[in-house]
């Protein structure tokens, strides 16, 4: 996920430590300032989504994927102007 390597770029630039699990990237982010806690959650629930459907953790109904997806894309909106402010500072 793009957005997974962003973090952790993010997470390099600004001399952070790594999380062991890679869900915890954006909880680190939330952590050290870059991100609002509340947005931090919610992204690291959408890296546990992709996690699930790319790994075959678990069958998730296709409905709740189109019902889920949607409404998280703003969330993806503001993490990317977040990550710009980080890497411009």
């Amino acid at each position: 996920m793009l957005s997974t390597n962003l973090a952790n770029h993010i997470l390099a630039r600004r001399r952070l430590p790594t999380p062991s699990h890679p869900l915890d990237i954006f909880t680190a982010l939330g952590q050290a300032g870059v991100l609002p806690m509340d947005l931090a959650e919610r992204l690291r629930d959408v890296a546990r989504l992709r996690a699930k459907l790319a790994h075959g953790y678990q069958d998730i109904p296709s409905e709740e994927i189109q019902n889920w997806v949607p409404h998280r894309l703003v969330d993806f909106e503001a993490f990317a102007d977040y990550a710009m402010e980080a890497l411009l500072d």
